[in-house]
């Protein structure tokens, strides 16, 4: 009986030493290097240290999408292809993929963070049966960059005054709205857009005030017109196949460390807009130490009205 139950104890240990050296390799798509703080200060030293913080078996390999040679638009692919097993989504880019994740911010459905939260809860579970139908992937929460705001070297002061200019834009959606108001749009990936400018083959560019300056498109922008085109919403994606090898109490810890992380995030970039904001308005030192100084316009009430509507 004594002999038995040492036999059991090794048994027993050997099992818990084997399930303990056992390594889940996790590859991840970030955000792209360029779009500053929530990605630098947040989202990649989150998954490099995604093992120690969990005390899950994983081993991270986190790259950013611009790092692999990739667009920004390839993300769905990456999952459903097999490619990667958790990717920081970006929403509209990837919206021709599957059109219900631009649902969660279409033009003028969100004015500010609070009201894109309470969209992005109400809207999470549609997206998430969406992924798993069409991506063998599930959606484990939804952040923000903050408002989409556009952003030009000649004077705009309103949505009137972007006809005839050249607007960076990275969803089809905005492509129909610049059309619409006379403008033509030009839809690029977003490390594409500095370069656009320095060419001045754009006049204007659509995205959040924080990654506009960390990007550096600050020299080239004089003129803001602050009215929330979209709220830059994104999610944390992860494949079905990774998902399934963790038994429940691993999925929750999973889940738990990444709502967290997305709970920070959305802290993170209301306060970056808040900063950014005073950037271009010259009423603060900039974090990147450019010399950015440029007219931050009044939203008209009409445009938002027009926005609602269109």
């Amino acid at each position: 009986m004594k002999r038995l139950l040492i036999a059991l104890i090794l048994i027993g240990g050997f099992l818990y030493a084997w399930k303990k050296l056992e390594v889940i390799p996790v590859r991840v798509v970030g955000q792209p290097s360029m779009t500053g703080p929530i990605q630098s200060q947040l989202e990649q030293p989150f998954f490099n240290e995604l093992s120690a913080s969990t005390g899950l078996p994983f081993q991270v390999d986190y790259r950013t999408v611009d790092s692999l040679g990739f667009k920004d638009n390839f993300q769905l692919a990456m999952l459903k292809e097999g490619l990667y097993d958790v990717v920081s989504l970006r929403f509209l880019q990837n919206a021709r993929e599957e059109p219900s994740i631009e649902g969660v911010d279409l033009i003028g459905l969100n004015e500010d963070f609070d009201s894109a939260l309470k969209t992005a809860k109400a809207y999470e579970s549609i997206i998430n049966q969406n992924l798993e139908q069409h991506f063998g992937a599930k959606l484990i929460g939804i952040w923000t960059f903050g408002p989409q705001v556009i952003m030009c070297r000649p004077k705009v002061a309103s949505l009137a005054d972007l006809n005839g200019l050249k607007v960076r834009v990275g969803s089809t959606s905005l492509s129909t709205l610049m059309k619409s108001l006379g403008a033509t749009p030009m839809v690029m990936a977003f490390d594409q857009v500095r370069e656009a400018f320095e060419q001045r083959s754009i006049d204007c560019a659509v995205s959040s005030l924080t990654s506009a300056q960390a990007a550096g498109w600050g020299p080239f922008i004089h003129h803001v017109y602050p009215i929330s085109l979209h709220m830059g919403l994104n999610g944390i994606a992860v494949r079905t196949s990774l998902w399934n090898r963790l038994n429940p109490s691993e999925q929750d810890k999973f889940k738990h460390a990444v709502q967290d992380h997305i709970d920070r995030t959305w802290m993170l970039a209301r306060k970056l807009d808040h900063e950014a904001r005073d950037c271009f308005e010259g009423k603060a030192r900039c974090s990147s130490d450019q010399p950015i100084q440029a007219r931050v316009h009044p939203v008209l009430t009409e445009d938002v009205r027009a926005l609602r509507q269109f």
